[in-house]
């Protein structure tokens, strides 16, 4: 908890040296915790099925997109939504 508290503190001072430092250990305690978890309950909660059809609806969307750019910008953007429920 207190991770993703220096997170938040630092993201308005434009620290991205050290946000990007917590960002890591907050990912690496993820990966230590879920070693103790069971994965495929992960993987099919709901929460999950429904960030991955939102990032698959985003995927698709690039298909009529015009400026494919902003679309794979857009997409890694939301990747975190992704990440989170995990």
């Amino acid at each position: 908890m207190l991770l993703v508290v220096l997170v938040l503190f630092t993201l308005p001072f434009g620290w991205q040296g050290v946000t990007n430092i917590i960002l890591m250990l907050v990912f690496l305690n993820a990966i230590i915790g879920f070693k103790h978890q069971n994965w495929k309950g992960a993987f099919t909660s709901p929460l999950f099925l429904v960030s991955a059809f939102f990032l698959l609806w985003h995927f698709t969307s690039l298909l009529w997109a015009q400026n494919t750019a902003e679309g794979f910008l857009q997409i890694e953007t939301k990747l975190s939504f992704l990440a989170a429920p995990l």
